[in-house]
Order: structure tokens, then sequence, then C-alpha cells
């Protein structure tokens, strides 16, 4: 086996570094640092489920959504459920239930008002809700 000196060692370890910066910077990897961190209070209640709720604080980057940001914790499948493919339609094995009328919704800091799972882009100190509902007919 030839033997490599520490000089040449070196180089090669350098290349691949650059090698791997210049392919992360083309996946369009966040720029990530301390002040793009946050916390967020996030509640998941299963309802007519009958799992535990969660509660807790969750650390959050600038820019994330609730879809995101309920990813973090549980696992999530996305599909069609009422206006895009892009909807989410199961939070750790729990799923919506169009037959039952069963659904997950979000909603940010209390506000009544259903809050795009994915279009939604969270603030430092909100409180994200999931609830799954049962709607009566």
């Amino acid at each position: 086996m030839e033997h490599i000196n520490k000089k040449k060692l070196g180089g090669l370890v350098t290349l691949a570094v650059i090698a791997v910066l210049v392919y992360t910077a083309n996946l369009g990897v966040r720029n990530w640092s301390p002040a793009n961190v946050f916390e967020i209070k996030m509640k998941v209640n299963f309802g007519p489920a009958q799992k535990p709720a969660y509660e807790g604080a969750v650390e959050v980057e600038a820019g994330m959504s609730p879809k995101e940001v309920v990813s973090l914790i549980f696992p999530i499948r996305s599909g069609f459920a009422c206006c895009s493919y892009r909807d989410l339609v199961e939070i750790d094995g729990v799923a919506n239930e169009p037959t039952q009328n069963r659904w997950w919704i979000c909603t940010v800091n209390g506000n009544r008002k259903i809050t795009s799972p994915y279009g939604t882009k969270l603030q430092p100190g909100d409180t994200l809700e999931w609830n799954y509902i049962e709607d009566q007919p």
C-alpha cells in the first residue's frame, strides 16, 4: 500500500469539504443560525381517536409552516384532503375519515379561523394547535 503524506491527505480533505459545501449550496439548504431559531408552543389533540394529547415547546426555524412543525414531533402523511395534495391527512397514524366527518384542523394563537397547514409561516411565541375533530352532520 502506498504511503500518503500528511500534506497530500490534508489537500484531499480540503477538496472533500469544498465539494460538500458546493453540493449543499446547490440544494438550497437554508442558512441556519441561532437567530433563525425560536420557540413556539404546540398542542396536538387526537379527540375522537382517543390517543393521549401532546403539549410542549418546540424549537423551529424561521419560515416553518404548521405542517413542518408537527412533523418534527410526529410522523405525518400528506395527500388531498380538501384543497391540495399538500394537505395534511394523517398525524401519528390518525387519518382524516371523510365518511365519519373526522378531520385534522390547525389554528395559530387560538384564532378560530382555520389556518393553512402549509402556507402559514409561524412567528416567535406562537401557539400552534392541531385538533382532530368530528363534525356533526
